[in-house]
């Protein structure tokens, strides 16, 4: 039996970008969900959205560290290890980054990274 109802996901997420698409995180989430049901193009559209979104903010203002969890967050949830290594370790280097949620989080990408 397969876990979530990733359609019902898709339909919440949208409408939270609607009020708000500001909600960087819902943008992955929303990718991830697109892929277990099969959207793999749709999905491909939204990660490019969320990295010119991205794009145009790093252009605007220096990350914070909360900036780069939430990148290195998606970047875990992605299987992408080496990328959300490197972010944690640059929120580790930010001003309030050395807090128990960056170490949690470098603690995640340790556990799932296969050598």
């Amino acid at each position: 039996q397969q876990l979530g109802l990733f359609a019902e996901a898709v339909s919440f997420y949208q409408q939270a970008l609607d009020i708000n698409a500001n909600l960087e995180p819902v943008y992955s989430n929303m990718a991830m969900a697109l892929r277990e049901i099969g959207e793999e193009q749709r999905a491909g559209q939204i990660m490019k959205k969320l990295e010119q979104r991205r794009a145009a903010s790093s252009a605007t203002h220096t990350q914070t560290y909360g900036d780069l969890q939430e990148i290195g967050l998606d970047q875990l949830n992605r299987g992408d290890y080496a990328a959300a290594e490197a972010s944690f370790h640059g929120a580790l280097a930010k001003e309030g980054g050395d807090n128990y949620a960056v170490h949690y989080n470098m603690g995640l990408v340790y556990f799932f990274t296969r050598q």
